[in-house]
C-alpha cells in the first residue's frame, strides 16, 4: 500500500528535477516531497501506539515514552516543514515570509531537542508524574 502512496511522489519529485535542474527549488522539492509522503508510514507505526498508551513490544507504555512517540510524529512533520520553507524561500515573492516561518521553525525545534535531551536525563521522574495520568511508573519489559 505504502508503494503506490510514495510512487507518484518520487514519480514528480523526479520529474521536476529533471525539468527545473538549474534551479534550486527543483531539486529542492524531491526530499520535502518523501518526507511527507513517508509521513503517512511514521503517523501509522506511532499513531496506534499513542492512542492506545502502549510501547513498541505491545505493553503498556510510560508516560516517557508515549511522549517519545509524540516527538517523533512532530520531529518528523517539522523535518519536512524545514524542507519545504527551506525550497521556498529560494523563490524571491516568498523568501521574506518563509525566512520568519524558518525562524519559528528553528526555535520550535531547538525547544523540542532540549526537550527530548532533558527527558532522557529524567525519564524517571517524568514516569513517576504520568502515573498521574494512568501510565504505568515502570515498563514490563524492564523487570
Amino acid at each position: 500500500m505504502i508503494t503506490w502512496i510514495l510512487l507518484p511522489v518520487v514519480i514528480t519529485g523526479v520529474a521536476a528535477s529533471i525539468t527545473l535542474w538549474r534551479e534550486l527549488t527543483g531539486l529542492g522539492l524531491l526530499l520535502p516531497g518523501l518526507l511527507l509522503a513517508g509521513s503517512q508510514r511514521v503517523r501509522d507505526r506511532y499513531g496506534p501506539l499513542i492512542r492506545d498508551r502502549l510501547d513498541h513490544r505491545g505493553g503498556p507504555a510510560t508516560f516517557s515514552m508515549w511522549l517519545l512517540y509524540l516527538y517523533r510524529m512532530a520531529r518528523n512533520g517539522l523535518m519536512a516543514a524545514v524542507c519545504v520553507t527551506s525550497v521556498l524561500a529560494a523563490i524571491p515573492d516568498a523568501r521574506t515570509h518563509m525566512l520568519k516561518v524558518s525562524g519559528a521553525i528553528a526555535v520550535l525545534f531547538i525547544g523540542m531537542t532540549l526537550c527530548r535531551v532533558l527527558g532522557g536525563a529524567f525519564f524517571r521522574r517524568i514516569d513517576r508524574v504520568g502515573v498521574r495520568w494512568g501510565f504505568p511508573n515502570t515498563n514490563a519489559h524492564d523487570h
